[in-house]
């Protein structure tokens, strides 16, 4: 049996949220859903957006710090190591090289947790997530400085926004007053549920 939309309750379905199914016994039918909304059709939450955001432009100081201290480690393998290559120890080369690695694999992990905390809130992960993405993106700072994990998580970031509504220009450049304005829409929607219970 089909359903069909009705347009003096408000509550019902509206056609593009029903979806069609068959029963465990084979009869068939329909029903309507909102992925990830609340009873009213809200997607998410203006706290989770909030740190989604957070987590998006936070990540900027992480590769920032990334460009700095790998800058940092060139400088200083210049009075360290030496640059003239027929003087330079093998040795000595390897484990200023190997000191650096650990160096920017700490720094990165964790100047980057408190990030990837945010976007796992706004993303639902359980609590080992921010710690795996934290993890991952500390192993790719010595790659392209850290570019690979700095890109990857500001799109995980961006990728929920956009089920807000939100998306980045063609640009890459996210404004954050569209999301400063999408937040305050959905707290002054739920202070007004709020009041209404």
């Amino acid at each position: 049996v089909r359903m069909d939309y009705m347009p003096e309750d408000e509550n019902f379905p509206e056609p593009s949220e029903v979806k069609e199914f068959v029963g465990r016994s084979g009869e068939s039918g329909s029903e309507y859903y909102h992925r990830g909304t609340d009873s009213k059709g809200v997607y998410g939450s203006a706290d989770k957006l909030q740190a989604l955001a957070d987590g998006f432009y936070g990540m900027n100081w992480v590769f920032g710090i990334n460009i700095a201290i790998f800058a940092a480690s060139k400088i200083g393998s210049a009075f360290v190591v030496g640059t003239d290559i027929k003087k330079i120890d093998p040795t000595l080369e390897l484990n200023y090289f190997l000191v650096t690695v650990v160096l920017l694999f700490i720094a990165t992990s964790c100047t980057s947790f408190s990030r990837c905390k945010q976007i796992g809130v706004g993303r639902d992960w359980s609590p080992i997530g921010a710690y795996l993405a934290s993890f991952l993106v500390g192993v790719n700072s010595v790659f392209c400085c850290g570019a690979v994990g700095y890109l990857v998580m500001p799109q995980v970031a961006a990728s929920e926004m956009k089920k807000y509504g939100i998306f980045t220009p063609p640009t890459g450049s996210l404004k954050i007053q569209f999301i400063r304005a999408k937040v305050n829409e959905l707290r002054r929607l739920e202070a007004s549920q709020t009041s209404s219970i």
